[in-house]
């Protein structure tokens, strides 16, 4: 997958449009879509994404009245030290790629098998809920 994104100067804080590419399990951006200036790259295997709200940003924090534009950022955990903050301009956009990530990453969540049902009780280790295997349609308890 192929395409744009942003991420904030770390010296001005500004946003600038980067050119993002995912092979595999490594990620790859560039300065432009020519590809010829490697910003970073890292592989994602065993990486954590998720998805973060909305945020209005200035495009040019060092200047005032600056225009602000909204954002639909993902955070990627490289590791239990390294984070990278990609910031997208559409919704639709960013679910694709974090999408694609998630397949790069090896990613699964408890949506991807479960679906949550109603609330049964309270144990001793919290509360339990009824839910249903998304492709048997098994009933289990969920903590």
């Amino acid at each position: 997958m192929e395409g744009h994104v942003y991420l904030k100067n770390s010296a001005d804080q500004s946003i600038l449009k980067y050119f993002l590419i995912v092979k595999g399990n490594d990620i790859y951006c560039y300065t432009s879509e020519t590809k010829r200036k490697l910003k970073f790259m890292h592989s994602l295997q065993g990486c954590y994404v998720s998805d973060l709200l909305p945020m209005q940003l200035p495009l040019m924090p060092s200047i005032s009245n600056s225009p602000v534009e909204t954002f639909f950022p993902v955070e990627m955990r490289l590791s239990h030290i390294c984070k990278r903050m990609l910031l997208f301009s559409d919704d639709s956009i960013r679910q694709m790629w974090v999408r694609q990530f998630k397949e790069a990453c090896e990613q699964v969540e408890f949506g991807d098998f479960y679906r949550m049902g109603d609330y049964l009780a309270e144990g001793s280790f919290g509360k339990v809920y009824k839910g249903y295997h998304r492709d048997t349609g098994r009933i289990v308890a969920v903590k």
